[in-house]
Order: C-alpha cells, then sequence, then structure tokens
C-alpha cells in the first residue's frame, strides 16, 4: 500500500505491456501444442491423400471400362508426404513418416483397391526353391519344398538356409533347432515348408513348417515383422498327439 501522490501510468505504456503479455502467452501456448498440430496436420494430410486416391482408382476404373484410347486428368493435391509410382507391381504409393496414430503398427486394411499399413516393410518372395523374407534389417531365406498335395521328407532345423543381417554385413548359417520333449528326432518328419503369403508392403512375413511323425503332426511358424532385427517368432502351433 502506498501513501501519497501517485501518478497514473501512460495510456501507450499500459498498451504496451497488455500487448506484451498478450504475445508471451500466445508464443507458450503455440510451443506447447506444436507436437499435437503436427500429428493433427498429418492426419489431415493422410485423410486428403485417401480422398484423392479413391478418386484415383475411381477415374482408372472408369477409363479402363470406357476402352482404348479413353483419357483424363487427375488433379491430386497433397499436403505432406512422398508419391512413388511402382511401375514393377504396377502400384502408386503415398508414405508419410509421422507420429499421429492413425492406424495400428503393423497392420494393413483394404478398402477396394486401396490399401493402408502402418510399419509395412516386410517383403516375401517364393521362387520355387527359396522362400525370401526381408525387412529393414535382415533376409532370411527359408527351404521351400513340398506342399499340401505332396508330403515330402521336411526337417525342421534345415528349415532355415541363412540369415543376413544388413547393418553388420554378416550372415548366420547355422542351424536352428526346434526339439520337442527335448528329442532330435521329433523335429524330423514328412511335411513341407511354405510361405503364409508373398508381396511386399507386409507387416510381418511367415513361413510355416508343417511336420508329420510317429510323435504327432504339428507347424512350426517363424516369423519376421516389420522394423525388427531378428525373428520374432518361432513356435509350435496346432500340435495334435498320435
Amino acid at each position: 500500500m502506498f501513501s501519497g501522490k501517485r501518478k497514473g501510468l501512460s495510456p501507450l505504456l499500459a498498451g504496451a505491456l497488455y500487448v506484451g503479455i498478450v504475445s508471451i502467452a500466445i508464443l507458450i501456448v503455440i510451443q506447447t501444442g506444436s507436437p499435437a498440430i503436427t500429428k493433427m496436420q498429418d492426419i489431415s494430410a493422410v485423410d486428403q491423400a485417401k480422398d484423392s486416391f479413391a478418386t484415383f482408382d475411381k477415374v482408372i476404373n472408369d477409363v479402363a471400362s470406357e476402352g482404348r484410347g479413353s483419357t483424363r486428368l487427375i488433379p491430386v493435391q497433397i499436403k505432406k508426404g512422398d508419391i512413388t509410382i511402382d511401375s514393377s507391381n504396377e502400384r502408386i504409393e503415398y508414405g508419410l513418416d509421422t507420429n499421429a496414430e492413425m492406424i495400428s503398427p503393423r497392420t494393413r486394411r483394404s478398402v477396394g483397391n486401396l490399401i493402408f499399413g502402418a510399419n509395412t516393410n516386410v517383403a516375401v518372395t517364393d521362387n520355387g526353391t527359396d522362400i525370401v523374407v526381408e525387412n529393414e534389417y535382415l533376409i532370411a531365406i527359408f527351404n521351400k519344398t513340398g506342399s499340401s498335395a505332396d508330403f515330402v521328407p521336411v526337417n525342421v532345423s534345415t528349415a532355415v538356409k541363412s540369415i543376413y543381417f544388413k547393418n553388420t554385413n554378416m550372415t548366420f548359417d547355422g542351424v536352428i533347432r526346434v526339439r520337442i520333449d527335448n528329442v532330435d528326432s521329433n523335429e524330423i518328419g514328412n511335411g513341407y515348408i511354405y510361405a503364409e503369403e508373398t508381396g511386399t508392403k507386409l507387416a510381418r512375413g511367415r513361413v510355416i513348417v508343417h511336420v508329420n511323425n510317429t510323435l504327432a503332426n504339428y507347424d512350426v511358424y517363424f516369423s519376421l515383422e516389420s522394423g525388427r532385427d531378428h525373428l520374432n517368432e518361432i513356435s509350435v502351433r496346432n500340435f495334435n498327439e498320435h
């Protein structure tokens, strides 16, 4: 509390202080909300890309139905991200690195000809002799043999031919053993080895060894997910003891 005469604050100075306080407040809000704003912008960009690609897909179908010589000019608006034309797979891709959780990691969802995915960097190929499973970190090669209609001798320990680690430029060509009841012979029998799914931009690659022997018939799953630097699953499933 002050006594005596007080001089009033100059209107100009009061206005300057007011503006200064408001400016600081706005700066704090923008700095605090920046990650959320970025995520909102990313979600908006992806939604716009989805709409553009849906229109693109419809126009392609329309042109294909009209026959040779039919053309269209298609405007495609993209706020953020990159568009890649994959001519070898006859595919157009849109990609955006974001922290916004729009799709669960390592999942794919198809809507017509459009495929939406997150962390889908696995490719699986089957050349009839080998099954190759590859992601950002490694390349695993499996023996391809037999089929569900043609059982042949199989050995779980020889299913994996090699694993190449990209970061270290090293190759593992040892033996991966799956023992049941701690008996070596239980991993040998008749059956086949196959890829659950082939293609690119997959969330995971999975190779399955089906074994039928005197003990049981069962499946051994070898899985590699996107973003993993190791086989993240080696498991026995569908075990039916004889």
